[in-house]
């Protein structure tokens, strides 16, 4: 999204990836892929977690008022993202505390982004586990090791 608008690397770079993550989980959650397959996991990758909040509030709230347009759907999206969706966290967001207190700490993987313009490599290791320093231990766990191991299933 934003091809057709921005043409400046910068602008297009800006909302390339939030808005198609936005739009991808809209359409694999609101769209009943989730509902009909409740084993499959989605993993949302290269668009950090701040967008995420906003985004569980508005799929919610249009589910709730306008959930007849949606029958496949037997609960709130919020609840099929936290069940099966997965996603990667940026170690320079300062949103990444406030999304984990809305019940995604299991959700939350990390990842280089090697080899690209602003990967932090090497030392994107420690760059991770200074931006989790202020979440509980089990939290920090689950984002450093757990949720990896429950997504690939290893």
């Amino acid at each position: 999204m934003g091809a057709d608008r921005y043409r400046d690397p910068f602008f297009f770079h800006m909302v390339c990836h939030p808005f198609e993550q936005q739009a991808a989980c809209m359409d694999v959650i609101c769209g009943g892929v989730l509902a009909k397959f409740p084993r499959l996991r989605v993993a949302f990758l290269e668009s950090g977690i701040g967008w995420l909040g906003y985004w569980l509030d508005r799929m919610d709230g249009h589910f709730e008022k306008m959930g007849t347009y949606v029958p496949w759907l037997k609960k709130p999206p919020r609840e099929y993202f936290i069940e099966q969706c997965y996603l990667t966290m940026d170690p320079d967001e300062t949103t990444l505390g406030a999304m984990v207190g809305l019940g995604v700490e299991r959700n939350v993987l990390w990842g280089s982004d090697y080899p690209h313009f602003d990967c932090t490599y090497p030392g994107v290791l420690k760059e991770v586990r200074h931006a989790i320093r202020k979440l509980p231990e089990t939290t920090q766990h689950d984002i450093l090791t757990d949720n990896a191991i429950r997504f690939y299933k290893l």
